[in-house]
């Protein structure tokens, strides 16, 4: 029975040592390159916590030497950095028309990216096949490496821990699937679950640091129509790790079904889907792609300057008035309709600016993101931050190598 409070301080100070390692790792993996004494500098520690930390992180394969630095006096000082050929990530973004994956180093930086585009998709199993696809592919090039994985979902997940997706207007045959389950069924890995606006808010933080700054309002306009808040580099989470439902605000009372159930939600007059069914219609073309009508827009096309033009007519009012409630400082705009480019850029700002308030405006940045694959990097994020805030869960994914004595 002596050995029991001895246990549990043993089990304290190593506890204490690995949260060490992970502020240490966590260091590194904000700022690059630095050397042991900038380390200690910035952890407020000495040098043998640091030199521990360090060689704990070198013995899991995740930091390596980078060079020196010269200095005017003293020796050079040798750096720290993450090992690109250490653990990896992977990130999914799944969304009702595509499905997008990267392999990450633990910082979110992709390695590889995998997108499978599903215009017509509507079938379960369809759905699934493309998945496993991208799954594949990434288990493939991570040689066994993989550390964490992050799923950035539509609909709602009751947690980010249970992964059953509920409220799927978009694609009501996935309603009730467990994902969680699936992964662990089909790949043996058990994923951290997120909202996609929340998942495409942490890319933003981690690749924008000016977004870290002020109030930040992110809103995706794709096949569906989400937002999502930061402030002073902190999401702000509504219940059940969600971002927000703009897509579901009425914008016309007694307009058009949505499968939601409802009538006259922003969805069916400003998705990119909504979009590209009406630009089938006018131009007689079912098998039109949303790329062949972005170019006829950005030429200047009439008809499709004009299809446009009905969505900007909601889409500003609907932001205007987020804009008007919340006094963003940073308007960021992602998702398909960046495709428009510039025009669409544009227009869509002069658009909501003119139903603003001069306090609202005035202080106001637009920013537009072009389409790319920072759902699935805010996805592995999602896996790095779990990592980085779970010493039990860091320590069975990234264990210690075992040296060959022989």
């Amino acid at each position: 029975m002596k050995n029991k409070p001895v246990q549990k301080q043993l089990l304290k100070l190593n506890d204490i040592k690995l949260r060490n390692t992970l502020s240490l790792l966590g260091v590194l993996m904000r700022h690059g390159c630095l050397s042991r004494i900038e380390l200690a500098q910035v952890l407020g520690c000495d040098n043998t916590t640091v030199t521990r930390a360090v060689r704990d992180l070198m013995s899991r394969n995740l930091i390596t030497t980078a060079g020196k630095t010269e200095l005017q006096h003293g020796r050079p000082r040798e750096l720290l950095a993450l090992n690109s050929n250490g653990a990896c990530l992977i990130g999914i973004s799944l969304e009702p028309d595509r499905i997008c994956g990267a392999l990450t180093d633990l910082n979110g930086r992709p390695k590889i990216q995998e997108r499978l585009h599903l215009e017509e998709c509507r079938h379960l199993q369809e759905y699934l096949n493309a998945l496993d696809k991208v799954m594949q592919r990434l288990l493939q090039e991570s040689s066994g490496r993989i550390a964490g994985v992050g799923v950035s979902t539509f609909g709602t997940s009751l947690t980010p821990e249970n992964g059953i997706l509920n409220d799927i207007a978009n694609f009501p045959e996935l309603k009730g699937f467990n994902l969680r389950s699936y992964f662990m069924e089909k790949f043996n890995l058990s994923p951290v679950f997120a909202d996609m606006m929340i998942c495409r808010m942490h890319y933003e933080l981690n690749r924008y640091p000016e977004c870290r700054k002020g109030s930040t309002l992110l809103v995706h306009l794709g096949s569906g129509i989400g937002m999502s808040i930061a402030n002073e580099g902190a999401i702000v989470l509504s219940r059940n790790q969600h971002g927000g439902e703009l897509g579901h605000n009425i914008c016309e009372p007694d307009g058009l079904p949505c499968p939601c159930g409802r009538h006259g939600c922003l969805e069916t007059r400003c998705s990119a889907q909504v979009l590209l069914r009406q630009a089938r219609i006018a131009f007689a073309s079912p098998n039109m792609t949303f790329r062949e009508f972005a170019e006829k827009y950005t030429s200047g096309n009439a008809c499709a300057v004009q299809l446009v033009n009905d969505v900007l007519k909601f889409l500003a009012i609907a932001l205007a008035n987020q804009i008007n409630n919340l006094s963003p400082d940073t308007l960021v705009l992602v998702g398909r309709l960046m495709e428009l480019g510039e025009r669409f850029y544009v227009a869509l700002e002069e658009s909501v600016r003119t139903l603003l308030f001069d306090y609202t405006s005035q202080p106001l940045t637009f920013a537009f993101r072009s389409s790319g694959e920072w759902g699935a990097e805010g996805a592995a994020l999602l896996a790095s931050n779990r990592l980085l805030a779970n010493p039990d869960a860091f320590d069975r994914a990234c264990p210690k190598q075992v040296k060959n004595m022989a």
